[in-house]
């Protein structure tokens, strides 16, 4: 698997095992299923390592698209789970204006990260490319680019300087839409797993 189709395809499909899997009518995903699904996303993760180690990119700039694109995709799925999972499992057991601050706070940490990270989401954004051999090909690692990336600590044949980033932004996306509506609507008359989907559609 290395074209363009292959790829969306492959997340494509842990779109609809995710839909199966949250295909409920309100905001109380029990922990477990959270859980589940995160689990789901790692071994995704993995598979789409295991794709990338057994078929080579056959150019830089498949490398870069998969790294810039692809990748965040699948990562940027896990990171929103994760982040909910991690969220929920937090959430104070108060009253309903308790438990709406409490989801304008985690807002307010998407903003902060948003404002800190500000240049590289307008690079992102507006598809700049004349960064893309520093950021999304593996194996470049200039610390004034890249001064949160440290060697040790990713895997060196599945990770590139921002790809992580990338991710985050995606997550960010799909969790700032969520924190919105939590906060105004902390007792949840929307289907998450409708929101979801509508966030994938507009952020994949």
């Amino acid at each position: 698997m290395n074209s363009e189709i292959e790829y969306k395809n492959f997340i494509k499909n842990i779109d609809r095992i995710i839909y199966e899997k949250i295909d409920i009518d309100d905001w109380s995903i029990p922990i477990d299923l959270i859980f589940e699904v995160v689990e789901f996303l790692q071994k995704s993760l993995e598979d789409l390592r295991t794709i990338v180690m057994e078929h080579p990119f056959v150019s830089k700039d498949d490398e870069i698209h998969f790294f810039k694109y692809i990748k965040p995709e699948v990562l940027g799925r896990l990171l929103y789970f994760t982040e909910v999972y991690n969220v929920e499992m937090r959430k104070p057991n108060g009253s309903i204006d308790s438990v709406k601050k409490y989801y304008i706070d985690r807002l307010d940490e998407l903003t902060i990260y948003f404002e800190s990270n500000l240049d590289f989401y307008q690079y992102y954004r507006s598809k700049a490319t004349h960064l893309d051999s520093h950021y999304f090909v593996r194996g470049h690692i200039d610390f004034k680019l890249c001064p949160n990336r440290v060697p040790y600590d990713r895997d060196p044949e599945f990770s590139t300087c921002y790809d992580h980033k990338a991710a985050q932004i995606l997550a960010n996306d799909m969790l700032c839409i969520v924190r919105n509506i939590q906060q105004g609507n902390s007792t949840g008359k929307t289907g998450h797993r409708n929101i979801y989907s509508q966030i994938v559609a507009t952020t994949g």
